[in-house]
C-alpha cells in the first residue's frame, strides 16, 4: 500500500506540474492575443494626431487674425483714397468756379432736389455743423428730417444728392412709418477743401 500512496503523491505532483504548466501556457497565449505594445503604439499615434490637430488650429486661427486684419486695413486704405478722389474733385471742381461756390450752395442744389423728385412737402432748412481742422479739408454735416407721403420719392432724393453733388455722402439714414406719413432723417457729409 505504500507504494501506491507514493505512486499516488508522484502522481498528484504530475499532476499539478502538468496544471501549472498548461496555466503558464494558457498566460502566454492569452499574453499574445493582447499585445501590449499595439496598444501603446495606437496610444502614440492618436497622441500625435491630436498634437498635429491642435498646431494645426491654432496655426489656422492665427491666418484668419491676419486676413481680417489686412482685409480691414486693405478697407481702410480703399475709403481713404476714395475720400483723396473728392477731395481732388472738389479742388478741381473749385478751380472752375473761380474762387468756389459758397459753402450753402450746395444745401440749396438739395433742396431743389425735393421737387424735381416728387416729394409733395417743402424740405424744412436742415441743422448744419461745421468743422473746420487745421490743415485738413472742412467738414459740413446737414441733418434733414423729412416727412412724405412718397417714400420712393424720398428715398430718389438721397439718391440724386449723393449722385449729383460731387463729395456728399450718407452717414446715417432712419425711416419710420408714421400716421399718414414716411418720416426720414437722414444725415449728409460734405467735406470741402479750405484754402
Amino acid at each position: 500500500m505504500s507504494q501506491v500512496s507514493g505512486g499516488s503523491a508522484s502522481m498528484n505532483e504530475v499532476i499539478a506540474q502538468r496544471r501549472d504548466d498548461l496555466a503558464a501556457a494558457a498566460q502566454r497565449s492569452a499574453a499574445k492575443n493582447h499585445p501590449r505594445s499595439m496598444v501603446l503604439l495606437a496610444l502614440m499615434v492618436l497622441t500625435l494626431a491630436v498634437l498635429w490637430f491642435s498646431v494645426s488650429y491654432k496655426r489656422h486661427a492665427d491666418a484668419k487674425d491676419q486676413l481680417e486684419t489686412l482685409t480691414d486695413k486693405a478697407n481702410a486704405t480703399m475709403r481713404e483714397a476714395a475720400k483723396l478722389k473728392l477731395y481732388r474733385e472738389l479742388k478741381a471742381e473749385k478751380d472752375r468756379d473761380s474762387g468756389g461756390a459758397a459753402a450753402g450752395s450746395w444745401l440749396g442744389q438739395l433742396e431743389a432736389f425735393g421737387p424735381a423728385v416728387g416729394l409733395t412737402k417743402p424740405l424744412t432748412v436742415p441743422s448744419t455743423r461745421t468743422d473746420r481742422p487745421a490743415g485738413k479739408p472742412t467738414r459740413t454735416t446737414a441733418t434733414y428730417t423729412i416727412r412724405d407721403e412718397n417714400l420712393g420719392a424720398m428715398l430718389a432724393w438721397v439718391d440724386k444728392a449723393t449722385t449729383e453733388v460731387p463729395g456728399v455722402e450718407v452717414t446715417s439714414m432712419l425711416v419710420k412709418p408714421e400716421a399718414e406719413v414716411w418720416m426720414m432723417t437722414v444725415v449728409l457729409v460734405r467735406y470741402e477743401r479750405t484754402e
